[in-house]
C-alpha cells in the first residue's frame, strides 16, 4: 500500500499527524479484511504501508516510524518511509 505525500515539512508535528490519520484508516482497511474484495482468493500475512515523501523527512519521523511499526507488528503491518525521486 502507498501513500503520496506531497507536502512540505515546515511543520513536522501537523504533518505526522495527518500522515497518522492517512496510516489509520488504511489500518482500518487493513484490519476490517475491507482488501479482500480487491484481492479476492488471496491471503496475506503480512503488509507494508509505504509512504513515498516528496520532500526528504526530518529525522523526527524515524522515531514516528518506529514507534508505529512497534504498534502495527501484532497486524503484520509494517511503515516505511521513502523519498521520491
Amino acid at each position: 500500500m502507498f501513500v503520496f505525500d506531497h507536502l512540505d515539512w515546515d511543520d513536522p508535528g501537523e504533518h505526522l499527524k495527518l500522515l497518522q490519520d492517512k496510516i489509520n484508516s488504511y489500518l482500518g482497511f487493513i484490519e476490517s479484511g475491507q482488501y479482500k474484495q480487491f484481492a479476492p482468493g488471496q491471503r496475506y500475512h503480512r503488509f507494508i504501508i509505504r509512504v513515498m515523501c516528496m520532500f526528504a523527512p526530518p529525522d523526527v519521523v524515524d522515531g514516528f516510524v518506529k514507534v508505529a511499526t512497534a504498534q502495527m507488528a501484532p497486524f503484520g503491518v509494517s511503515l516505511e518511509f521513502q523519498q521520491a525521486g
